[in-house]
């Protein structure tokens, strides 16, 4: 199996940019996919790029881990997220279970 690793790049940075309201509109589903293409783009994104001496490009990917850091928290502190209580404790009757 080959990796084609500029088609991933592009399906991560699309993922980000069509993910990235995800506060505004509340979506739980755009946060995950958000923190997904966050974390593909930290191991994807070059630092540095040259071609043969023509041009040197340099990409700050300082603001990817913030942005992460954002989506977790934002992710874990709401209700029905997965993995999350959304910063309650929460308790169920077990009483009549078995009935």
């Amino acid at each position: 199996m080959t990796l084609d690793l500029g088609a991933q790049l592009a399906s991560a940075q699309e993922a980000y940019l069509d993910n990235a309201d995800y506060r505004s509109t509340g979506s739980l589903t755009k946060a995950a996919e958000f923190e997904t293409a966050c974390r593909k783009l930290l191991v994807l994104l070059p630092q540095s790029s040259r071609q043969a001496g023509r041009f040197d490009i340099a990409i700050d990917t300082k603001l990817i881990p913030r942005e992460l850091e954002r989506v977790t928290a934002w992710l874990a502190s709401q209700p029905g997220a997965v993995g999350s209580l959304g910063g309650r404790v929460r308790g169920f009757d077990v009483t009549h279970f078995r009935e």
